[in-house]
């Protein structure tokens, strides 16, 4: 059902993807980051089936700032008003890297899609995707739409060059929810070079998104490592390891998530300095251990 409705929506795109005026654009260029006043100005197609979805800001969930975009399904298109070149090498007001941030209550479609013209006027997309595959081409950067907090900023923020595979001039972009409750999107910035990406990581929220991924792999790790014999030497201690870990995340997830922020420098480089142990810990002791079979560890 929906790669039926491609052709209508892409039709329906063409007609204002031909009139777009180019802003002046920073270095950076910030698409959304609590003020939903760009978005709604140059939302459309609204009263169509396909982008009937509701958009507002939630004050009360977000990863950065004071608030998020939240929509419900079926989408939203954000497709008036701005063009953002993409380069291999970009220069003032040209982009090649997104940061963004995003979670999802419910389903198994979450998409953010870019649209461009190519030079015949076809309309193109590039999709990145968290759980079902909706169309073609995409990313998929999670097989689930994460319920918490899943962040693609500094160095692991978007490169849109290599992943679109061309020089682009994006001139809609599209938060397709689909299914489920509702979608969250937060820390929506493009920015020219990883520099600047950096730049946008806030501590927090940064921190917040590392020890959820350290539980993350801790669990798939020990799932995996139950299933071998207990009697090996390398599975006791990674488990032991595994366990004093997962009760130090615990104590952080808890420390930084229920909080008012309230961080010195220090104690928030002091807990990243402890996370980055885990995160080594785990690349080269355990998730390679992980990955045996159990006969390899005769």
């Amino acid at each position: 059902m929906r790669k039926n409705g491609l052709q209508n929506i892409f039709l329906f795109l063409g007609f204002f993807l031909c009139f777009k005026v180019q802003p002046a654009f920073a270095s950076t260029f910030q698409f959304f980051e609590d003020d939903e006043s760009f978005i709604l100005k140059n939302r459309v197609g609204k009263e169509w089936t396909d982008f009937s979805g509701n958009v507002m800001l939630d004050k009360d969930d977000y990863y950065t700032g004071k608030a998020s975009l939240r929509v419900t399904p079926n989408q939203v298109l954000v497709g008036k008003g701005f063009v953002i070149p993409v380069r291999k090498d970009p220069k003032e007001g040209e982009y090649r890297y997104l940061t963004m941030a995003w979670k999802k209550k419910g389903g198994k479609y979450l998409i953010l899609q870019l649209h461009w013209r190519d030079q015949e006027g076809k309309d193109r997309h590039f999709n990145y995707r968290a759980g079902a595959e909706a169309w073609v081409p995409n990313r998929a950067l999670a097989q689930s739409p994460p319920s918490e907090w899943a962040a693609y900023e500094g160095e692991n923020c978007l490169d849109l060059f290599q992943d679109i595979g061309q020089e682009v001039e994006i001139t809609a972009v599209i938060f397709s929810t689909l299914d489920g409750e509702y979608a969250l999107f937060d820390h929506l910035y493009f920015t020219s070079t990883i520099e600047e990406a950096k730049a946008l990581v806030e501590p927090l929220p940064a921190l917040r998104s590392r020890l959820q991924k350290v539980q993350t792999e801790l669990n798939l790790a020990a799932e995996r490592l139950d299933s071998f014999d207990q009697e090996a030497k390398e599975v006791v201690a990674a488990q032991k390891r595994m366990s004093e870990i997962a009760k130090e995340v615990k104590i952080l997830i808890t420390r930084f998530t229920v909080s008012d922020g309230s961080f010195s420098e220090t104690e928030l480089a002091s807990a990243s300095a402890q996370v980055s142990t885990y995160e080594r810990e785990l690349r080269e002791k355990i998730i390679p251990l992980a990955g045996k079979n159990p006969w390899e560890l005769e």
